[in-house]
This record gives structure tokens, C-alpha cells and sequence, in this order.
């Protein structure tokens, strides 16, 4: 069995592990107000965090205010991913 390696990146003499922010918007026809679990994003992050990345998941049905969260994750995100 081979075991995930931890990546890292160096930053002024600090390891930071990379991280990565995943966004789920309200699709259409879906309203604010009905939360659920974002299942994919879920599933899709399970898999990154095997291999070491630190993971953010945004959905847009379970924050008050997700374009803030989703702007502080990205402060020091490698990647930023949107479901359709």
C-alpha cells in the first residue's frame, strides 16, 4: 500500500500545507432558505486530503454571507473550485 506524501509549501522559513477551497452556489430552482450537504464537494475533498492538501468547502446554502468565506479561504488558496 502506498501512503499519500504530505505537500507542503515553504514560505519564509514556515512549511504551509496547500490548501484548497471548494464552492457550491444555489443552483436553479433551489431556494436559500434548504440546507443539505454539499455530497460531492464532500466526496471530491476526501480524496485531496488524502494527499496532504487542507480543504474548504463553501456551500452557498449553509453561510450567511459565503462570499465572505469564500474570500478568506482563498487568501492563501493554491486552487479555488465551483461546482456547475
Amino acid at each position: 500500500m502506498q501512503v499519500a506524501q504530505e505537500r507542503t509549501i515553504r514560505a519564509d522559513k514556515a512549511t504551509v500545507t496547500p490548501r484548497i477551497v471548494l464552492f457550491e452556489p444555489v443552483y436553479w430552482g433551489a431556494h436559500r432558505k434548504v440546507q443539505r450537504a454539499p455530497l460531492g464537494l464532500l466526496a471530491i475533498s476526501s480524496l485531496l486530503d488524502k494527499e496532504g492538501y487542507s480543504i474548504s468547502i463553501v456551500s452557498q446554502t449553509l453561510y450567511d454571507d459565503p462570499d465572505k468565506k469564500v474570500l478568506e479561504g482563498c487568501k492563501n488558496a493554491i486552487c479555488f473550485g465551483i461546482t456547475a
